[in-house]
Order: structure tokens, then sequence, then C-alpha cells
């Protein structure tokens, strides 16, 4: 680009910084885009678009991707995203277009991203309504206050569109100013017809971990049953209770080898949440693309631009994968959380055709403080099993068994067992267990990990797979090494020997 020496500029941000710079009688300033010189050439829409960037500063940067502010939305969207399009093709002056809208506005969007600013750095926030509310702890209460400083917009724009809310969960004209755990909420009741405890905790945190801004950690949640198991009234419930902020997928991409069409990247592009209430595999396998595409956060490359999605997402099946190595391995179990249903009750009360704005805004709100409180996700050891062997989980239903507080040399012969039955090395069974939660492995005075919680059944199935676990578990038992187990004696084991076999 062919630039003037350094003059007089209107720019006296961009003077002062230049002024205050060391070297300055070796710098030059480039007035484009803000210079008028080529207004002439850039004709009336692009004109449009350079006002919308520099002056009004309702177009912006984020994650690599535009976002327009939308009034009638009252907040902020993808600018490929349906609404976005209508808006931009009405801005400019294109109301002929009826279809290949994105095409149309493609050539204005490509200015756009040259000359248009980042949003600031999102503090720990939630988008509710039109507004973002900052989280903050004060004396163990978790405070909400407005955020609007993400975005420099022309005065005479409402003072809320800086805070750059986008995607709203909550759509309510009451906004509260802290966080309050409501003990009752009818959603939960509804939601422990097909959930047990556990799910249930896990499906909370998730959710609260959607809402919460900057998105990190975004989780993949596979329900799985059988037929009747209340899988889609299950979605159908999380998409009416998170209205505005989630969007079902066209198609089943779990079992194509394939990315996301243009329709539902930009769907995704401007939700939290994405669904699908019924999915299936690929002769047991699944399609990797998706998952690191949804939850992964890395740059999608689309006819539209690059694309960054941290979306959480909600599967529900009849079958489940089986163990291969392309998923064996940190990065699914990372992302991916199987959760098994449980069989419905003809008894259990029916979910509602749609929800109150109050149930809504309670069962989000204690989403977001049980997200807040605890900062790792409660998974259990059962869950996590599941998600790493998938269909494998079957061969040790009936040996393995979940107990608190267990010892070490029944979680050790638990392990060695899975190990056996499953055809899965401890030590990367172990790994992926630790990246799924931490808390459910823990260290031994060698620096070694084992799964926590497990044991082996009462029952002799399998007999020969019990016994060398037992076997192997106790000759681990004896390293001098361990000082878990100085005062095992040998006698001890070889009686535990007799009552095995």
């Amino acid at each position: 680009m062919i630039v003037k020496k350094l003059k007089l500029s209107n720019n006296r941000s961009s003077s002062s910084i230049l002024k205050a710079h060391p070297d300055k009688k070796f710098m030059f300033y480039d007035d484009w885009p803000h210079s008028s010189e080529l207004d002439h050439l850039l004709g009336e829409r692009m004109l449009v678009i350079k006002t919308m960037c520099l002056f009004d500063k309702c177009l912006v940067k984020y994650r690599n991707s535009l976002y327009i502010f939308v009034p009638s939305e009252g907040s902020w969207v993808f600018s490929f995203s349906e609404v976005g399009i209508q808006y931009l093709c009405t801005r400019l002056d294109m109301t002929n277009v009826t279809v290949n809208g994105a095409i149309a506005i493609a050539p204005y969007l490509k200015y756009a991203y040259k000359i248009v600013d980042d949003v600031k750095p999102v503090p720990r926030s939630i988008c509710i309504s039109s507004y973002r509310l900052k989280v903050f702890d004060s004396k163990g209460e978790l405070l909400l206050s407005r955020v609007n400083d993400l975005v420099d917009c022309h005065p005479r724009l409402p003072l809320r569109v800086k805070g750059f809310c986008c995607s709203p969960a909550i759509n309510s004209n009451i906004i509260a100013s802290k966080i309050v755990y409501e003990e009752k909420c009818e959603i939960y009741g509804i939601l422990l017809n097909v959930l047990d405890d556990d799910a249930l905790k896990v499906l909370i945190w998730t959710i609260g971990n959607g809402l919460i801004d900057p998105v990190s950690n975004s989780k993949l949640i596979y329900f799985r049953g059988d037929g009747g198991d209340g899988k889609t009234s299950l979605i159908e419930i999380l998409e009416s209770v998170l209205d505005g902020c989630i969007v079902p997928l066209t198609k089943d991409y779990v079992c194509l080898d394939k990315q996301l069409d243009n329709v539902d990247l930009a769907r995704a592009a401007s939700s939290r949440f994405v669904s699908c209430s019924e999915v299936t595999t690929n002769d047991g396998k699944i399609n990797e693309k998706f998952w690191k595409m949804m939850t992964g956060g890395d740059l999608i490359a689309s006819s539209f631009g690059d694309v960054r999605l941290r979306c959480t997402v909600f599967l529900a099946s009849n079958v489940i994968w089986y163990k291969y190595n392309a998923i064996s391995m940190k990065w699914f179990t990372r992302r991916t959380i199987v959760l098994p249903m449980k069989r419905l009750d003809r008894k259990a009360t029916p979910p509602k055709a749609q929800y109150t704005s109050i149930e809504k805004s309670t069962f989000l709100f204690n989403c977001i403080h049980y997200r807040l409180v605890h900062k790792s996700i409660p998974i259990t050891i059962k869950y996590a099993l599941m998600t790493i062997l998938g269909s494998g989980y079957t061969k040790i239903e009936r040996c393995i068994q979940f107990v608190e507080c267990s010892d070490f040399l029944d979680c050790y012969a638990a392990m060695i067992c899975i190990s056996i039955l499953c055809l899965i090395d401890c030590e990367t069974l172990v790994s992926l267990v630790e990246v799924m939660s931490k808390e459910l492995v823990y260290k031994t005075d060698s620096n070694e990990l084992f799964i926590k919680n497990i044991a082996l059944t009462s029952e002799s199935y399998p007999m020969g797979v019990n016994y060398t676990a037992n076997v192997l578990a106790k000759e681990y038992m004896l390293d001098p090494m361990n000082e878990m187990n100085k005062d095992i004696e040998l006698h001890e084991l070889s009686d535990l020997e007799d009552d095995n076999s």
C-alpha cells in the first residue's frame, strides 16, 4: 500500500500514539480507511458499510467473525445469520433480494472485515434480555452489574448496545442484581423423570457453563437411551427453557462424514446451544470433524469467511459408538459426556407445552449459580466409563460396581478388569478419565494415577477375569515403593487367592 509521509491528522488518538513513539521520525501514518479521499470510488453501499463500521460502530469483529447490532432483536447477531442478512439487505437498500442473500452481501462484508474494530475482551458475564451483566463475588454473594464498555458505539445509540449482548438466554423485563439459588424449581422435577440425580447435576453445570461468557470448555452431552425413554421430550424441554439461544440442527451430522452446511453453521454461530433429538452412528463410528468443529473453538473456513464456534451440544440417540483409536484420545473425552436415560414412569408428570418466564429464569439462574459455585464438572466415574468405552461398557456392567471411598486394592483390581475386558491399556484409561475430571483419579506416593470409586462385584462373572485382576492387583500391592501397603503380609494375600479360586 502506498502511504504518504505523516502530516497533521484529524485522528487524535493515532497522532498522539505516533508522537509518543521514540522513533517517530522514521514512522508514517496511513489514514486509510478513515480518509475520505477514496470515498467517491466506493459507491453508496460501501459508504453505508463504512459508516456502520467506523462511525456507528454497529458492526464489530468478535471471535474472528463479523457481528451486527439488530435493533429489532435488541442484541448482536452473527452477520450471516438469517436475521443479520435481512437487516443488512434493508440497510443496503437490497430489498429485491429474496434468495441468496448471503451471496449478495458477501462483497460488502468482506470490505467491512478489513476496517472493522474488535470487541474488547469480554469479562465474566451473562446476557439477559438486551443487557450484558458482569458477574462478581462480593462477600459470598454473586452480584450483577451492567457492562457498557465493550464496543465504542456512536453516542446516539442506546448505552446498552456497548455491552455487546449476544444470544441472550433469559428474556425478561425484570433484571436481577444478584444470582440466587432457588430450591423450588419445577423444571428440576420434570427432568428427574428421565435423568437420575447425578446426571441432572452434570446437565445443570453444562447449561450454566454455556450461559457464562467467555465460554470455555464447551461440552457435548450425548443422551443415550432405548426407545420410549423420553429422549425427544428432554430435548424439547431444553429447547423450550433455552429459547433464544438454542437452535436445532437441520440434519444428523454424527453419521455423516462432512462439516456443517452454511445454514447450520450460520445458525450455530448465532447461538450458544445446538440440539438434535435423534442421531445415529456410522457402523459404530462418529463424525470426529463435527465434534471438534462445534466445541473446539477452531476457525472454520466457509463460503462467507472464517467462523469460530464454541457451542454446547445436546444429542440424543438409541445407539452409541464403539471404542476405536480415533476417539480413544483426550480431545474426545475432554469434550464429551454420555448421560444414560431412566426408564420413563407411566405415572410421571408430563412436560408442559410451554413454561412461564419466571420458571425459565429460575431454572437458568440456578444453572448459572451451580456453575459458578462448582468450578469442575460433577461427573461420576460411571458416566466417564460410558463415554470412554461406548458400547463396550456393557462388558463390565456385571463385574464392576461403583463404591464411594473404595480402597486402593479394590480400585486397582477393577481397573485391571476393565483393561482386560475392553482391551484398553490401564495408563490410557486413567489418562482419559483424568481429562474428564481430576477428582475421579488419585495419585500414589510413587506418582502413579489410579481411578477412584470402583471395585469388583461379588459375582463370579467372569471368574477368570476377576481372579486375574485380583492377582495382578496384589502383585502391585507388594511393591515396596508404595507406602500405603507396607503392612500387607504374604499370608493375607494367599488367603485372598484361596477365596477367589
